[in-house]
């Protein structure tokens, strides 16, 4: 598995000028249920602009989906293009188009009240219109 943790300073909080929270819920962050709903967000090569030299926009596309299956190390989740709910002025990609370059992209799980980053997006089936998600289920706490 290809994860590393990065540990971001106090200090480098406090530079970034961001508020940081953390709802204590334990390590690895506990799998969804087949059933529950994940929100997850990345760029796909489909939506970056190379609209200058030296510049690459990258376009975001987020949603919220199903789980429908869980293992030991990730889970899946099926496209169900008709309960889609995203946000964005990028609409969803259609039938059929790739979405390489989501890869790492973060997943949250929505079945509490924090919602915990659970994993990070590992790729996506174009055929069966299926995303992977590995977990953090099985790997040591960060340091």
């Amino acid at each position: 598995r290809d994860t590393i943790f990065l540990p971001v300073p106090a200090t480098g909080v406090a530079r970034s000028g961001q508020v940081v929270s953390s709802t204590p819920i334990g390590w690895p962050p506990p799998q969804p249920p087949a059933g529950s709903f994940v929100l997850f967000s990345g760029c796909p090569e489909i939506h970056r602009e190379h609209d200058a030299p030296g510049h690459v926009g990258f376009g975001c596309f987020s949603s919220l989906m199903r789980v429908t299956d869980v293992n030991d190390r990730g889970l899946i989740c099926q496209f169900e293009r008709d309960t889609w709910i995203w946000d964005g002025p990028i609409r969803p990609p259609e039938p059929g188009v790739g979405l390489s370059g989501m890869s790492g992209g973060p997943v949250f799980a929505l079945n509490h009240i924090s919602i915990p980053l659970i994993g990070v997006i590992k790729r996506f089936a174009v055929s069966w219109e299926v995303l992977h998600v590995a977990t953090f289920a099985g790997l040591s706490e960060p340091a």
